[in-house]
């Protein structure tokens, strides 16, 4: 069967998600949004300092630190933590299969993070997490992301998916890795696309054999004709709903007040030691 790969570009579901987030939000509320993928962040963080964290607690100390590190940097108005929640609707009802087995020193560490992030979860404070139940934090993070509440959109993020909503311009995406800001090599437009028939290891996604993400663009660009059997087109448009943001629903995580962000601030007058409001708080030595 001959596949025509129009249909992979920009779901109607996907479109019409985009909407409902808009219309949820004033536009331009703020000026910058750091929009973190706690999950993608937290477990990096976890891993990286395995050796020095011992509990939960320290987990979201370390956490907490380097979030107000980033946002003072972006100058963020307000942040938001966007925090995967329950059993993935999608992928549950869409049959992804789960990630390799781990370790028992991996799930102790794993543990760690996943008990900070519930200690996140119910922190109702200027990092402003956000959850529903079936949900993940790239769903999230996409709805904050084109909802357009934010001149300045920084995403916090490693995962590849969140490329589909960035612009270069008003919508971006940062390393937790390195701090530096992603650029994707392939066009933000046809990242689900190219996903959807290449597969993605990384989230267990299985594409069509034969077809890498070179292959992948030449078909979407129409370069490349693409002779699809009956099982690989179910598989290919299934694959596009498990990773096309974002997902129907997500714009309900829009509707809480945002906390704005203050940065810390300690500035000194004749001699005596100010916090940010002003006061008093002695001298510092």
């Amino acid at each position: 069967m001959k596949f025509d790969p129009v249909q992979l570009f920009s779901p109607d579901y996907t479109k019409e998600e985009i909407e409902r987030c808009r219309e949820c939000v004033r536009p331009g509320s703020f000026e910058t949004g750091l929009i973190v993928d706690a999950n993608n962040v937290m477990y990096r963080l976890a891993f990286a300092a395995s050796d020095d964290i011992s509990n939960a607690t320290e987990m979201l100390a370390m956490f907490n630190e380097r979030i107000e590190s980033v946002a003072k940097d972006v100058e963020a108005s307000v942040v938001i933590c966007c925090i995967d929640w329950g059993v993935t609707l999608r992928r549950s009802m869409l049959g992804a299969t789960k990630k390799s087995e781990k370790t028992s020193e991996q799930e102790a560490v794993i543990k760690i993070a996943r008990d900070a992030l519930h200690m996140l979860k119910v922190e109702k404070d200027k990092m402003n997490p956000r959850a529903i139940d079936g949900y993940e934090a790239d769903d999230l993070a996409a709805a904050f992301a084109v909802s357009g509440m934010f001149v300045h959109s920084v995403i916090y993020s490693t995962d590849s998916d969140l490329f589909q909503v960035t612009n270069g311009t008003g919508i971006t995406q940062m390393s937790p890795a390195n701090g530096d800001f992603l650029r994707s090599k392939i066009p933000p437009e046809m990242v689900a696309a190219v996903k959807a028939l290449a597969g993605d290891s990384s989230d267990n996604v299985e594409g069509i054999k034969g077809i890498g993400p070179v292959t992948a663009i030449k078909i979407l660009n129409g370069l490349k004709p693409c002779e699809l059997s009956d099982e690989d087109t179910r598989r290919v448009v299934n694959n596009l709903a498990l990773v096309a943001l974002p997902f129907p629903g997500s714009f309900q995580c829009l509707g809480d007040e945002c906390h704005p962000w203050v940065a810390k601030a300690e500035v000194y007058q004749e001699d005596v030691y100010l916090d940010e409001d002003g006061f008093d708080i002695g001298l510092p030595f």
